[in-house]
């Protein structure tokens, strides 16, 4: 068995959101290799160590400089597009690319995080790193703005995280856990962002039969992000009927809300690949109401609920009894064609 040092820059490791369950997915997935062996280490500080089906991984810190010590590492894997460029030629560079949201809607982004991203990427781009896309949407997205790049490229689709966790009992998803129960409700998840477009839903929720918001409530999971002040006062304010914002929540959690909500909605403006719509399919089979952009079709062309705007939304949250249970789906993704894409 072959050992191959894999140096990874990623400060989201172990956490709850998209980038962190994403590259534990990944590493996952390395562990399990049945022809190399994978000696991870971290180039940012991580406080306690993190297990993969077992096995122990060593962390390192090499501070933050442009130019990353990859010297004895045969891979450097930046999680997300980042400031960083590693010091041997012999070293695979693999960026992982989420999204270019940062070029394509730089509105709904900080000047400063927009400048950041472009530069990131123009250096990766320019340095010869290889390219792992999470959806062959982002990868059609992207080539649309950077079509002459020699770059390696492959696309590696995201999964759902593990959710089989007890309940931490101290966050807000857990205080919040019984009124889930007494409640029929409808269950939205993600970061309090203007690509997530949380404020045309309040605006949508408030357009429905008041008869069916005292039946019905919208529980909303999503830890607040930036530039969306608006979407935070509403959600804070409580002015809409039976709605729930629940800013901190643990994975045990989570699955209790996912399992006993009544319907999934994806409201975004636009997706890189959507976790937790895959997750609401796989864990409890809920009807998916999901806005129609182009990952929502790549990976759920069968058995979600598409919509457009308000109308065509409300009429599915109306008839949300009528709405069948989608199939669980597999994600198909070839462990070797990933190993292969890892060495030089």
């Amino acid at each position: 068995m072959v050992t191959i040092k894999v140096l990874i820059d990623s400060s989201f490791v172990g956490q709850a959101n998209g980038i962190g369950v994403d590259t534990s997915n990944i590493l996952s997935s390395l562990s399990g290799s049945e022809t190399n062996n994978y000696e991870i280490e971290f180039r940012k500080k991580i406080t306690s160590p993190f297990l993969i089906k077992g096995k122990k991984f060593l962390f390192t810190y090499f501070g933050k400089k442009t130019i990353i010590k990859s010297d004895n590492f045969q891979v450097f894997f930046q999680s997300q597009v980042g400031v960083g460029i590693p010091s041997s030629t012999s070293t695979k560079w693999v960026v992982r690319i989420h999204d270019i949201f940062p070029i394509t809607n730089p509105e709904w982004f900080t000047r400063s995080s927009v400048r950041y991203f472009r530069k990131s990427l123009e250096v990766a781009l320019n340095h010869g790193a290889s390219l792992l896309f999470n959806s062959y949407s982002t990868k059609s997205e992207f080539e649309k703005f950077y079509p002459c790049i020699e770059n390696e490229t492959m696309v590696w689709f995201c999964s759902e995280q593990n959710l089989q966790s007890p309940l931490c009992k101290e966050c807000a998803g857990c205080r919040n856990i019984q009124i889930s129960r007494n409640l029929k409700y409808f269950l939205s998840v993600g970061t309090i962002e203007p690509r997530k477009n949380y404020l045309e839903l309040l605006q949508s929720w408030k357009m429905l039969p008041q008869n069916f918001t005292t039946n019905f409530a919208l529980v909303i999971i999503g830890k607040y992000g930036w530039k969306a002040r608006k979407d935070r006062m509403a959600l804070q304010q409580a002015k809409y009927v039976n709605v729930l914002w629940i800013d901190n929540c643990c994975s045990g959690a989570l699955n209790t809300l996912y399992l006993n909500a009544v319907a999934f909605i994806s409201n975004g403006l636009n997706e890189g690949f959507d976790i937790p719509a895959l997750e609401a399919r796989n864990y409890s089979r809920l009807p998916l109401i999901l806005r129609d952009i182009p990952v929502h079709n790549e990976i759920h062309p069968h058995g979600a609920h598409f919509f457009s705007d308000r109308k065509s939304l409300n009429q599915l949250l109306s008839k949300v009894e009528e709405l069948d249970r989608p199939q669980v789906i597999k994600i198909s993704n070839n462990i070797r064609l990933l190993e292969a894409f890892f060495r030089k």
